[in-house]
């Protein structure tokens, strides 16, 4: 007797089954013969093994494959030359609108929000003080396309001043638009369109002194009209005078060789450099041009002489707005002197801001109220950055700061200052307000 394999009942036969009929040997060949797949052959399969996994595809999935694979390459790189196309056209749109200060034309290329903010109040005096910033010319150097988000970066030279601006777009209802813009003044250390220069190996004072131009380049050979210009003016004139050029001598951007240059050279082969570094040293404190301290910060770098001073103005083209200021910063400064650096600075502190120091609290969680401003400084030999903090006068208005200790018994080197503002406060309403602001960092070197 044996069990049937197909009915599973007993059968008193061992050949064939008396119950079903099924011959056993005929069954069992059936069963050691694979199946043939019930799936469409155009259809994916996989084999699956422990230690790898098989894709299997028939001819026609591959065609299709291809092509699809095809067509998502095409569309991902015409795609995105096309946006970059488009962005870079938006730019120079937004451009044109922007140097003709003309509110109508600007808000075409602006997104909603950023046109809210750039736009609802003195829309023509914010335009005017980006006309100010704007260099005569400018390159793209950088058109960066991500989904819905663009990136345009720009350089060019304002009155002899290195600027560069980064203008970030976004799709507003399939269309670019402009969210931000933003003006890069001077070095921009770490900024976007000249990236950072932190990581630069820093020139000696021997290969550094070879940028500046030498007095051989105007020689006596050169007969042309600006070189004979150029010796008449300087050339017999003593040092003290050329120290007070150096100081005084407009700015003449796009000549072959800028006068300031020259004067330099002539003290340096003169042997007057410790007194021309002190002259480009009260340059740099220059409040009332943008492109004195600039150039004699080149100048200083060029002849490896440490920047000993640094600045920064909250408002540099424009009328500040006090009505919309509580409590931030103006202007400030930093200072190498021996060993240590000071500070000096202004500050606008609202009266409302001070009033909300005596209202009564909403909750029984009474929180501090304050005004003050921290300095912070970093660099050579502080493991700890150095911290000072200053109690900000509790009386409405401007007011200043003046050669406030930040940082002493420094070791040589570059340090960087950080400022920041603090303070609360509580509204009308008894509900307190967080207020803080801060400057960008500043850098100099004892």
């Amino acid at each position: 007797m044996r069990t049937c394999p197909a009915c599973k009942k007993v059968s008193a036969s061992y050949r064939e089954c008396t119950h079903c009929g099924v011959f056993f040997s005929k069954w069992e060949k059936r069963q050691s013969v694979p199946t043939v797949p019930s799936e469409p052959q155009s259809q994916l399969t996989e084999t699956v093994s422990s230690s790898e996994r098989v894709i299997q595809v028939s001819g026609l999935t591959k065609v299709v494959l291809i092509v699809a694979a095809v067509l998502v390459a095409v569309w991902f790189f015409t795609g995105s030359n096309s946006d970059e196309s488009k962005v870079k056209a938006d730019f120079q749109g937004f451009w044109r609108a922007m140097k003709a200060a003309n509110p109508d034309q600007m808000k075409k290329y602006l997104a909603r929000p950023y046109a809210n903010e750039l736009l609802a109040s003195g829309g023509i005096q914010t335009l005017e003080r980006m006309k100010k910033v704007m260099p005569d010319q400018y390159e793209i150097t950088r058109v960066a396309v991500q989904k819905d988000a663009a990136l345009v970066d720009i350089r060019g030279v304002k009155e002899g001043m290195s600027i560069s601006a980064t203008t970030k777009y976004i799709k507003e209802n399939g269309e670019w638009k402009v969210a931000e813009h933003t003006w890069h003044l001077g070095d921009n250390e770490g900024s976007p369109a000249n990236g950072p220069t932190g990581s630069e190996t820093p020139e000696t004072p021997s290969t550094a002194e070879t940028k500046l131009r030498p007095l051989a380049q105007i020689s006596d050979d050169d007969q042309s009209a600006r070189a004979r210009d150029y010796r008449e003016q300087f050339g017999n004139k003593s040092t003290q005078e050329l120290l007070m050029a150096l100081k005084t001598e407009p700015l003449r951007a796009g000549e072959p060789i800028p006068p300031r240059e020259l004067i330099l050279s002539y003290l340096v082969n003169r042997g007057a450099k410790e007194e021309a570094i002190q002259t480009l040293n009260e340059m740099l404190r220059n409040q009332n041009s943008l492109s004195v301290p600039q150039q004699a910060k080149t100048f200083l770098q060029a002849l490896g002489a440490p920047i000993t001073f640094a600045s920064q103005k909250s408002h540099p083209f424009g009328d500040i707005k006090y009505q919309e200021i509580k409590f931030d910063w103006l202007e400030w400064s930093v200072e190498v002197k021996g060993d240590s650096i000071f500070s000096s600075g202004k500050l606008y502190l609202d009266r409302d801001v001070i009033d909300g120091f005596s209202r009564p609290q909403k909750d029984d969680f009474k929180v501090p109220v304050f005004a003050r401003y921290k300095f912070q400084v970093t660099g050579p030999g502080l493991a700890i950055p150095v911290e000072k903090t200053v109690d900000a006068q509790a009386q409405p208005g401007e007011q200043s700061w003046d050669q406030v200790l930040t940082a002493s018994g420094l070791a040589p080197g570059k340090y960087e200052v950080r400022l920041s503002l603090q303070a609360q406060t509580v509204m009308h309403d008894g509900v307190p307000l967080a207020l803080s602001s801060q400057g960008q960092t500043l850098t100099v070197e004892r």
